[in-house]
């Protein structure tokens, strides 16, 4: 199925393809991540991301390997100025834990009396598991945070007591590397100045009552896992960053870009989310910051513009000026295009919207001092930011 996807749609429909990649392809392997445990799925979760990674750079149409933090945030979600694929080696871990939460508390039977036997069954369990009753215990899953979560992870006190279930221990496992990740001691407080929803607790008090939120009930443990692992990669990313010199490219990158500028991500490809392969690709290098296919291309020939070298990520063309130029520099044909047109759409409901000349683009030229020079003509300063559309 992957080579007809890719042979059918990367020469001619990456952007089509990058959506079936997106929201389609990389979530099949999942259910098979929730329901084994993660130290058995583990490599076939590894073969499982290596596809999928072949398949999303014939979709992005750029190579994002010589790039450590490009291939980060290729796998963080939009909100971290990431591109949303998931890889399933990371997910696999809150994907088996929240199965976990949400299956256990049905295995077994609710007796009327968990201490007379002739009292009945007022409720079925969905498993006939009698081994993990006698180690439990009768309806200790009744109250999961209470006792039956404790009870399912640890050994019961007292002489010929019984080792907890496989599935508890494998749970306790997890969860204690997950917070080894994350870099919070069990019971722990926040990590850093970033509060947990769920990774502080200690695995036997895990249930999502006991979330950090009060008041904002959530049954879904797989997302609160995962929005504490990736909010930590994240702040593991952002001090990577951070910690090159100002001058970097990277960093310049990183911090020009906000959870806006991932919309293009999810865009449908029609109306004016449609991009042709070429437009598609140099958004894609653009957004991860590896070099421009077509730029590349032309610093090969020793190509110029206004008498400048193209430079092969193209923050040189970015920033060209020229005579004739709109707005004075060649950004600006793209820039006030879209800026009218989010005028219109903004008045076309009756909203209040005006444009304004203005230089957004002050982030791109100072990352790139001999554009920067060539455009402010040595100046020395940078431009303080300036508003160019209300509404």
């Amino acid at each position: 199925i992957l080579t007809k996807l890719i042979t059918s749609l990367s020469s001619s429909h990456k952007q089509q393809l990058w959506l079936l990649t997106l929201f389609s392809t990389a979530r099949k392997f999942e259910y098979f991540a929730r329901h084994c445990y993660p130290d058995h799925s583990r490599e076939a979760c590894t073969r499982f991301d290596a596809i999928i990674h072949a398949q999303a750079t014939h979709a992005l149409g750029v190579s994002l390997d010589d790039d450590q933090f490009a291939t980060a945030r290729l796998a963080l979600p939009r909100r971290y100025r990431g591109a949303g694929l998931r890889r399933m080696v990371d997910i696999a871990p809150a994907a088996f834990c929240g199965a976990m939460v949400q299956a256990v508390p049905a295995f077994l039977d609710v007796w009327a009396d968990a201490t007379n036997p002739a009292s009945g069954v007022t409720q079925r369990g969905m498993l006939e598991l009698p081994q993990v009753e006698r180690t439990v215990g009768r309806n200790s899953f009744v109250d999961m945070q209470q006792h039956g979560w404790r009870a399912y992870q640890l050994p019961s006190s007292g002489a010929g007591s019984l080792p907890p279930p496989l599935q508890g221990q494998a749970f306790r496992r997890c969860w204690l590397l997950l917070q080894q990740e994350a870099g919070i001691a069990t019971g722990a407080g926040p990590n850093g100045d970033r509060p947990t929803s769920v990774l502080h607790l200690p695995p036997e008090e895990a249930w999502p009552t006991a979330r950090r939120s009060a008041g904002r009930l959530c049954l879904n443990m797989q997302k609160d896992l995962t929005d504490d692992l990736e909010a930590h990669r994240y702040d593991v990313l952002k001090m990577q960053i951070n910690a090159r010199h100002r001058s970097d490219r990277a960093v310049h990158l990183f911090r020009s870009l906000d959870r806006n500028s991932s919309a293009w991500v999810a865009a449908l490809p029609g109306g004016y989310g449609l991009c042709n392969t070429g437009e598609w690709v140099e958004i894609t290098a653009r957004f991860f910051g590896v070099q421009s296919p077509i730029c590349a291309g032309l610093v090969a020939r020793g190509a110029r513009l206004f008498g400048h070298l193209i430079d092969a990520f193209g923050d040189n063309l970015v920033a060209a000026t020229g005579a004739g130029v709109t707005g004075g520099h060649i950004a600006k044909l793209r820039h006030d295009p879209i800026l009218a047109l989010l005028a219109e759409f903004a008045r076309s409901v009756g909203a209040f919207a005006r444009t304004e000349v203005g230089d957004i683009f002050g982030s791109v030229l100072a990352a790139n001092p001999a554009a920067y020079h060539l455009y402010y003509g040595g100046v020395g300063r940078r431009p303080g930011p300036k508003v160019d559309f209300y509404a």
